[in-house]
């Protein structure tokens, strides 16, 4: 909210104070809502002094009044050359960034915003301005401020030590700002050209002639940024590999034999030695080949002396065959 009329009080006519902007903030409570007001508040008195308030309050009068006390108490003189500024200059404030270059007589305040407001009341009468950051009118005036502040004459700059500039010749050809060294900071510095290549982007439309969507397809998430489909990721629905039913635990290291229980051997005759190749003759063959040998289990009974020799023996084999008199041997 710009008001650019002079709202000089009485016994102060020789300042010039202008309402920048009027914020008003409402907090809600219990029993409603309260509002509360800031002004921005520049004063001037148009011969190269200015200063910037902000003022609070709950009522706009308030605001506006405390702002301008403020202003008044924050005034600073501005070094001018004639109606315009000497040189061109850059100022900053946060995100507000403004450019002001000088221009002859006759051209007038070519700039907008909350920087003529702080123009005017300076005195500067032509000048050409632009605001090249943020459009928050608080970082704007500030930002205005602090470039009005940089200025400096050119007899100034020849008295600094081991300046090497006499007047009439540029002390910095091809540079912004006389006093550029005085605004540098990370937001203004940048890279050497060619230093750093932009990445080619493609598939910015047919017109762009690198593709409409590159492979992409138009909807769904393939066609996001940043897609990244996982190993065995089905779209969503459940994976094979968990669709599939578990059967148990397949040992790969098992060794499989031919189970004969020790009643089976009750058809040879008593002290008889019995190994693979007996059982085999016995008619043990065809199943015992598919085997890697022949284990003795213990189910049945054992009444004659055996000796007998397989691949392995279960714990109640090895004692029944033992009762009798007869011996185990595992091979």
């Amino acid at each position: 909210m710009a008001d650019f009329n002079n709202r000089g009080r009485d016994g102060e006519d020789a300042l010039d104070e202008k309402t920048v902007y009027i914020n008003r903030c409402a907090k809600t409570v219990k029993g409603g809502r309260r509002f509360s007001f800031s002004a921005i508040v520049v004063v001037g008195d148009k011969n190269g002094k200015v200063g910037l308030g902000i003022g609070k309050a709950n009522e706009t009068g308030d605001a506006i009044r405390k702002g301008g006390d403020a202003a008044r108490k924050n005034m600073r003189a501005v070094c001018m050359k004639g109606s315009s500024i000497p040189h061109e200059v850059y100022g900053v404030c946060d995100g507000g960034k403004v450019l002001l270059k000088p221009a002859p007589d006759g051209t007038g305040i070519i700039c907008g915003g909350g920087m003529r407001p702080v123009l005017e009341a300076a005195g500067i009468k032509d000048v050409v301005g632009k605001s090249l950051g943020s459009n928050n009118r608080l970082n704007v005036v500030k930002a205005t401020i602090n470039a009005l502040h940089q200025l400096r004459s050119a007899e100034t700059i020849a008295a600094l030590p081991n300046s090497g500039w006499l007047p009439g010749r540029p002390r910095f050809p091809g540079s912004l700002s006389p006093r550029k060294d005085l605004t540098m900071d990370l937001s203004t510095l940048t890279n050497t050209p060619g230093a750093r290549k932009s990445r080619k982007r493609v598939g910015r439309g047919m017109g762009s002639g690198t593709g409409k969507t590159s492979t992409r397809g138009h909807k769904g998430q393939g066609s996001r940024k940043g897609h990244k489909q996982k190993l065995g990721f089905e779209g969503g629905q459940m994976p094979l590999m968990r669709r599939l039913p578990k059967r148990g635990f397949k040992n790969p290291n098992r060794v499989p034999f031919y189970g004969i229980n020790v009643g089976e051997l009750e058809q040879f005759d008593d002290g008889a030695v019995v190994d693979i190749d007996v059982l085999l003759a016995a008619g043990f063959g065809y199943r015992a080949a598919k085997t890697a040998g022949i284990k003795i289990l213990g189910d049945g009974e054992l009444t004659k002396k055996l000796t007998v020799k397989a691949s392995a023996f279960s714990a109640s084999a090895k004692a029944k065959i033992e009762a009798k008199g007869g011996t185990c041997e595992q091979i």
